[in-house]
Formats: C-alpha cells, structure tokens, sequence
C-alpha cells in the first residue's frame, strides 16, 4: 500500500472516531512535507519506512525549524506508525529504537499589566457591534483563560450567571469557566446592545458579522489588526498565557490552575505560567523557609 493511501485511510479512520477538525488538520499538515521528501527520494510504499528513513527526515527538517516543530512532527508520525501497526497493513516498526526528538519547553510569553490595559483601551475605543463582541471575547478569554476554538462553540443556554458551560473543549469533557465583575459586564453590553444587531442565526453566543458562527480564523484576523494598532502582539495563545499568568500570581496553585484550563497534565501549567525573577522573588520572601524557623 502507497503511504499516501494508508495516510487518507488513517485520517478517515479518526474522523470517523470523532476526532477534532483542527486536529486532522494538524497531522495532514505534519505529513506533507513528509511526503513530497519521501517522493523525491522514490519512497511511496509503506514499507519504505525505516528507521534510518524517518531519522534522516528528522534530521533535514530540524535544520530549518524550530525543536517544538520537529517534536510535533514526530509525535503525528508515531500516531499514524501505532495505528498502522493496529491495523496490520504496517509489518514492521520504522520507528523501533527512535528516539523523540529533544525539545526545551520555554516558558510561554505573557501580556504585560501595561499592554493589557493599552488593549483593553483600544477595544472599549470602539461602540460598534463587532467592538463590543472583541471586547466581550478578548475579556472573558483574559478572565477565564477558555480556547477560542471553546468561546466560538458557546451557545447562550451555556451561560449560567457568571458562570460559562463549555462543552466543546479539547479533551472533550466539559467544564466550568468563571466570569470575573469586568468579563461579566462587558459579555452583558455585547448580548445587550450588540449581538441583537449582528443578526444572529441561531443561539450561538458569539457570531460573526453576517449572523454565522465567529470562527478562529476571524479571531485570528480581529487580533492581527489590533497588533498592527497597538505595536505589540497579541495572539489568542498568547492572551490564555497572560491569563494564567495571572492566576498564578495571585496565587493559584498548579492542580487548580491545570482544572481551570482544562489541562490533563500539571506540567501544562508550568509551560503556559511566566513568572518573573521578581515574582519568584516575592514568593520566596513571603515563604523564607529557614527564617521561619523558631
């Protein structure tokens, strides 16, 4: 079988388990540059795969991308590989005795309080209806820390008080985002004065100009052109960041903080949180360990 055609059966195969869009699109995208290397090297059966092929792609692609690419890269490999083996159409293991790739896990950049308040001034500078919804989004994103992929999927029978449901989250198990007082208020003005005149199709909490579901792709946007106005960047990652940040500045711990952001794993906590020599500093002197002794 060529690996182009196990790979569509392999991505048919999770689309039918229920797999997220955004997650296929990520393993297709992995696996094209894998696959125009393995065609100017007249490998396309699936056989072809050894170790010594995959190291030696891992090696080419690492020297134009970023260590966390080339992990990525890895990690989509050895889901198909696993699920090929499963499927018995794999009869031996390319990937015996490769080892993943190393990557550092940096810490993840946050906000400023300074850019946060020079942002929230630019939005609340518009009384448009799509400027209310930006501020409503970007200000519940900053008080609950919820994806923008969960936000787009809200419908208003999700919103309980100050509290939203989200259900379409990216382990699939729903949770519980908390609105603060200013989240609260400016999600109010948008549902008051500004989601009505969008014209909104169905029950969908945030909708785009012509009534349709907001997308990612149009949070992308909105966000782009707010960076060209505020000459820094915002990103949607980058305001989940600021978020936990925050959180654990005002002193979250990491089991809570991992439940807030619905991360399986503590150490996402740790990889997402950017704390300061300062911050580590103020810790310590309201701890002082061996000062608190009698």
């Amino acid at each position: 079988m060529h690996i182009s055609e196990a790979l569509d059966h392999w991505l048919l195969a999770l689309e039918t388990e229920g797999r997220r869009p955004a997650t296929l699109e990520t393993y297709r995208w992995h696996w094209v540059p894998f696959i125009r290397w393995l065609e100017t090297q007249d490998l396309r059966a699936l056989d072809d795969l050894t170790p010594f092929v995959i190291r030696r792609w891992l090696s080419e692609y690492r020297s134009d991308h970023a260590p966390a690419s080339v992990r990525s890269t890895f990690n989509s490999i050895q889901a198909f590989v696993n699920w090929a083996k499963r499927e018995g159409i794999l009869h031996t293991d390319p990937l015996k005795n490769v080892k993943p790739p190393k990557t550092d896990a940096p810490a993840k950049k946050a906000l400023s309080a300074g850019e946060v308040r020079a942002l929230l001034a630019a939005l609340r500078g518009s009384r448009s209806a799509t400027g209310l919804r930006n501020l409503a989004l970007v200000a519940v994103i900053l008080d609950t820390g919820a994806r923008v992929s969960e936000l787009c999927a809200v419908r208003l029978p999700d919103l309980v008080g100050d509290t939203i449901v989200l259900k379409r989250t990216k382990n699939g198990r729903p949770r519980l985002a908390f609105l603060g007082r200013r989240s609260e208020q400016a999600l109010g003005r948008y549902l008051t004065h500004a989601r009505p005149h969008l014209h909104p199709h169905d029950d969908l909490l945030f909708v785009s100009t012509d009534g349709e579901i907001l997308t990612r792709h149009a949070v992308h946007n909105v966000l782009k052109r707010l960076s060209a106005h505020l000459g820094f960047k915002v990103t949607a990652h980058l305001l989940r960041h600021t978020w936990a940040t925050m959180m654990a500045r005002s002193g979250v711990t990491a089991n809570a903080l991992a439940a807030l952001a619905g991360w399986s794993e503590i150490e996402m906590a740790q990889r997402y949180v950017h704390l300061t020599a300062e911050d580590l500093r103020r810790v310590h002197s309201e701890a002082r360990p061996l000062d608190g002794l009698p």
